[in-house]
């Protein structure tokens, strides 16, 4: 050492690299200098994927307002329409679960659907689905109303009864079907008004008939009766009217 400068000499061993030890900790600050340390797009997506471990981001790490590192409105329509792709939300089963339920309350469906944009035609379309099936309510149950499809019911003994209440509107066609009936099992239906032009209101289903036994079937469709909706009686296989 001479003149007060001094030459220092590291082991050879260190000439190339600079170990972990040899960084102080902080040494690069969240300063405009410490970030200049790092070039511009030194993250590209191989650098990202290899240094970001997995499952490293937890649900909180997105939560603006809350030390989330996300800040709240990062995310507009643009860059949204950016980054998600066409049909990135499906038509399936995992899709729609990531859609809470009861999501669209009364005040979400009028704020997030245009006016008129439902179509009258496609709403028809949606309720009256022939392959629609309606869940059989049990014993003493209301068969649903309100949609076209076919109710499946299960007999299991005798004098088991089941309701239908006036059609919640009109054009709607519903096949009600003893599909499983036990042995001497009976089902009455008792509809809110006369559905044909006897005046019967019942159909009773058992176990015997011609139509093989158990499986007897009567089938409705909803009209207008002096400006009401109505069932009226469309087809009845081995049911007993009354």
């Amino acid at each position: 050492m001479s003149g007060g400068y001094g030459q220092f000499y590291y082991p050879a061993a260190n000439h190339s690299k600079v170990l972990t030890a040899d960084i102080a900790p902080g040494a690069l600050a969240a300063t405009a200098l410490g970030r200049a340390i790092m070039a511009a797009n030194y993250f590209n997506t191989a650098t990202v994927t290899d240094k970001i471990a997995d499952d490293a981001f937890t649900l909180a790490e997105f939560v603006a307002g809350a030390g989330g590192k996300f800040a709240a409105g990062c995310i507009d329509n643009a860059a949204w329409q950016n980054i998600a792709a066409a049909g990135a939300i499906g038509v399936d089963v995992p899709s729609r679960a990531s859609i809470a339920a009861g999501y669209f309350d009364a005040a979400t469906a009028t704020n997030k659907f245009a006016a008129g944009s439902i179509a009258a035609a496609l709403l028809a379309a949606a309720i009256n689905n022939l392959g629609n099936i309606v869940a059989d309510p049990g014993n003493g149950g209301a068969i649903p109303n309100g949609v076209t499809g076919r109710c499946d019911l299960t007999v299991a003994g005798a004098g088991q009864t089941r309701t239908l209440a006036a059609p919640a509107g009109v054009g709607q066609l519903l096949v009600i079907n003893s599909n499983v009936v036990g042995a001497g099992a009976t089902c009455a239906i008792t509809v809110a008004a006369a559905f044909n032009d006897v005046g019967n209101t019942i159909c009773t289903f058992t176990d015997v008939g011609a139509i093989p036994a158990g499986r007897e079937n009567i089938t409705f469709v909803s009209t207008l009766v002096n400006g009401a909706a109505a069932w009226r009686l469309v087809a009845n296989n081995g049911g007993a009217l009354s």
